[in-house]
């Protein structure tokens, strides 16, 4: 017996589920949002410290279109740029070059690269170049250097990937450069994407208060125990209804009645909330398989007193650390409120196949190899900057799961759809489903709104 019904039943109170759940509430369902943790917004999420804000890793907005036509539906506005990144530096050879000067005699070369990847192209023609790294499609097209740089800079750093992107799918980064024009053709491409005023955490507000507007709810320390599924249909889930007195506690459940019932929530914990016994196997095999491939985002972030040796407006990119021997990067957050005090980030990426793996950093050994990793990179940025160790009020270091890395084999047609096959009124809602075409927030987004539509057709 039901203790209470909804139209719809979101788990996960990250980015994804709340644009879907602000989406449905606008339209007229019932939504009810449940999430595990004290707070929203999931992985995007920043806090403040010390009259600046923090963000927990990088997460920018890419300028796809898709996050602005969720508020506009909702009628909400999203918040403003706040930064312009108008040019790149990369070290090459131990000099700072800035792509302009970089590509002063190879713009036709690279605008007729460009133009046979993307402008050309439609998007099944694109999506076709999916199991294609970025590197091997432009060497095969051309042997100049300011263009290969260009491409593997940007493979790289919208990637997540090594230098040069020879594990980055062509198909992948070539769709978000797309939609990024289809979305502004004045737009440049290195303008991709921007920082939000007041960090990640506050795209998020707007959406619940959509949803709460609307006669949702959203209820946060709340542990989704399992989605119920019947004869191959969703009925609703059962939700911890106890606090544990002890760790080992089992503690009981109550039963929410939904007819559609969305998995919000990031592809390696899916199984966490769906019972592998209530989906095909070769489908858990999958989720299984590319829940391991992930992406992982190291950050340190400064807070300096005087000005960084580089401009607010440039992101400075090292292809390879002098301690770490990794690709990184630099550049000013628009975060910090005092006069005369600046943030200022560093962050790279590691992939599935590189230790240490973060979803094992419970162990003690793990925990160690953390730290000597970021050692490394504070030795990179000292010797790259030695200003900003010497003017830090204060800094910190984190570490954390992102994504699923873009390698060909593990994007398009090889990921998985929102809808689970064999089961009705279950959705998946994510980055990392086919339905995304785009990184981080803006892909969650575009899932949302595809995943809004199949669910209130009638």
């Amino acid at each position: 017996m039901a203790n209470e019904s909804w139209d719809v039943v979101i788990v996960g109170a990250g980015t994804g589920g709340l644009n879907l759940g602000s989406l449905l509430a606008a339209a007229g369902k019932r939504v009810l949002v449940l999430e595990r943790q004290g707070h929203i917004g999931g992985r995007s999420i920043s806090a403040r410290h010390e009259n600046t804000v923090l963000e927990n890793g990088i997460h920018g907005l890419i300028l796809s279109g898709h996050q602005d036509e969720v508020y506009r539906r909702i009628g909400k506005t999203l918040p403003p740029n706040a930064n312009v990144w108008k040019s790149s530096q990369i070290l090459l050879d131990g000099e700072w070059r800035d792509f302009e000067s970089l590509l002063a005699g190879s713009l036709d070369e690279l605008e007729r690269v460009l133009a046979d990847a993307v402008y050309d192209r439609t998007y099944d023609e694109i999506r076709a170049l999916s199991d294609i790294s970025v590197e091997r499609f432009v060497a095969e097209r051309t042997d100049d250097a300011a263009t290969l740089a260009w491409f593997r800079y940007m493979g790289w750093l919208y990637g997540g990937t090594k230098y040069p992107p020879t594990d980055m799918s062509a198909g992948s980064l070539f769709c978000t450069f797309k939609r990024r024009a289809d979305n502004d053709p004045s737009g440049k491409l290195e303008d991709l994407g921007y920082m939000v005023a007041g960090g990640s955490g506050a795209i998020s507000p707007p959406l619940a208060e959509a949803i709460l507007e609307n006669g949702g709810e959203i209820r946060t320390h709340t542990q989704v125990d399992k989605v119920v599924i019947e004869d191959g249909r969703v009925r609703g889930v059962n939700v911890e209804c106890q606090e544990r007195v002890i760790p080992t506690q089992v503690v009981d459940t109550e039963f929410i009645e939904a007819p559609v019932v969305v998995a919000a929530v990031p592809l390696w914990q899916i199984l966490g909330v769906v019972s592998e016994d209530d989906l095909p196997p070769w489908y858990v095999d999958r989720i299984q398989f590319l829940s391991k491939k992930v992406l992982n985002t190291w950050t340190m972030t400064y807070l300096m007193d005087s000005k960084p040796p580089f401009e607010e407006t440039e992101l400075m990119c090292v292809p390879k650390g002098s301690s770490s021997g990794r690709p990184w990067v630099a550049a000013v957050l628009p975060y910090a409120e005092v006069e005369g005090q600046y943030a200022v980030t560093c962050f790279f990426y590691t992939g599935w196949y590189e230790p240490p793996s973060t979803f094992e950093a419970a162990r003690a050994s793990v925990r160690g190899q953390i730290r000597e990793k970021f050692d490394l990179f504070e030795a990179d940025i000292r010797d790259a900057f030695p200003e900003i160790e010497a003017n830090c009020l204060w800094k910190t270091r984190s570490v954390g799961t992102s994504s699923i890395l873009e390698n060909p084999g593990n994007v398009g047609p090889h990921l998985l759809s929102m809808v689970p096959e064999g089961v009705d009124g279950l959705f998946l809602v994510g980055e990392r489903t086919q339905e995304a075409e785009i990184q981080g927030i803006y892909g969650s987004a575009q899932v949302a709104l595809q995943c809004a539509e199949r669910i209130l057709k009638p």
